[in-house]
């Protein structure tokens, strides 16, 4: 059993975009009810403790893009479920945190007719609510948000002009309002970062011509606008894609994803890094006999680099956690919940640090929200709504 993320990514990484959501979605309305699923994609620190969101969805196997947005607020004794707009049909992918105990939080919805669209919700400190956001073609989507040091707001995503190529999308939060700023390249952008000084990096992936398969893809702000910089693509003809960008002190820098080796064709994590101005690839460990991948990263404020995901094997899949240490990647035990059958599947999609070094980690378990934490050195599940 793949998880939803996993068969979101399959599906996005094959099939374009306006595609898989007119397929998906005309799926799902001959499904029937089916069965809720809960994930949370995200998590931020905020200035009362770490907010994450998702979806709560329905039928998500026949149509992983339709969901309702949720979130979760850590309590004292477990992750409290926090109302949201909830409109139909939504999902978000990426929130972060602001002083003052707010929050972005981006994503997307589908409306009846299969059309998606960029979603941006605010919490002001009590409550999320839908802001308005710009959709520059037919369909779009954002999947990453980030806040400057100097609190600008900026979210990275995708979408497809009017021959339905994919385009990079990149929105700024001017005053009251998002607004598109110039990005390059045809790219599907699932992450964005700002560094402690201000500098903001993007990455995803997008189709190279020489390999006709989707390269890895990163693009950095510049004081004459955005540019993209050359980025390893291991996998070559068979795949490479990068899904999260940390920035953290020290200048920092390490982006994360999966690639499929260029002669076997077999899965394994990517992470790269960024040094002496360029991004090089660094080994990191493919403990799944099937599938792996990396779907997020963090770098604490002490330095320390985490990345999470999924490793499939042929009964299920597991959490995956990599921590760099010592000069070289390891995996770290954290625990999955319930035991990997074929019914059952465990994957983290968000990782965030809070300033004393407390690591937390979201995801899903089967049909539910996990969120785990790591405050001495060991990974624990901790209680969860839905």
């Amino acid at each position: 059993m793949r998880t939803y993320r996993q068969r979101l990514l399959a599906a996005a990484a094959t099939v374009p975009a306006a595609a898989m959501i007119a397929v998906t979605g005309a799926a799902a309305a001959g499904a029937g009810t089916g069965q809720p699923i809960a994930s949370l994609n995200a998590v931020t620190v905020t200035t009362k403790g770490a907010m994450a969101v998702g979806a709560d969805s329905i039928s998500t196997f026949l149509n992983p893009l339709c969901g309702t947005d949720m979130s979760v607020s850590r309590g004292t004794s477990r992750w409290a479920a926090v109302k949201t707009p909830s409109p139909s049909c939504g999902w978000l992918s990426s929130v972060a945190g602001l002083p003052g105990n707010k929050a972005w939080a981006v994503g997307y919805q589908t409306n009846s007719s299969g059309v998606t669209h960029t979603l941006t919700e605010y919490y002001n400190g009590s409550a999320w609510a839908i802001e308005s956001s710009p959709n520059p073609g037919a369909t779009a989507m954002l999947t990453s948000v980030t806040v400057t040091p100097s609190g600008t707001v900026w979210a990275a995503g995708v979408y497809y002009n009017s021959s339905g190529d994919q385009e990079s999308l990149l929105l700024k939060r001017t005053g009251s309002t998002w607004t598109p700023v110039s990005a390059p390249g045809l790219a599907f952008l699932e992450g964005i970062t700002s560094t402690p000084g201000g500098q903001l990096w993007a990455v995803g992936y997008g189709f190279n011509g020489d390999y006709l398969n989707n390269s890895t893809v990163i693009l950095m702000q510049t004081g004459s606008g955005w540019k993209q910089v050359p980025s390893p693509s291991p996998g070559k003809g068979n795949g490479s894609y990068l899904y999260s960008v940390a920035a953290g002190p020290d200048n920092a820098l390490w982006a994360v994803g999966k690639y499929y080796d260029s002669r076997t064709a077999a899965p394994h994590t990517l992470t790269v890094r960024y040094q002496s101005g360029k991004w090089a690839q660094v080994p990191s460990p493919t403990p799944g006999p099937a599938d792996d991948w990396l779907y997020s990263a963090v770098i604490t404020p002490g330095g320390q680099v985490w990345a999470v995901g999924g490793a499939t094997s042929s009964k299920c899949e597991s959490n995956l956690a990599e921590e760099y240490a010592g000069g070289a990647w390891k995996v770290v035990t954290v625990p999955d919940r319930g035991a990997c059958t074929s019914s059952n599947a465990n994957a983290l999609y968000g990782v965030t640090a809070t300033s004393t070094g407390t690591l937390y980690a979201v995801g899903e378990s089967d049909i539910s929200t996990l969120v785990e934490q790591n405050t001495s050195g060991t990974w624990k599940i901790v209680p969860s709504d839905n």
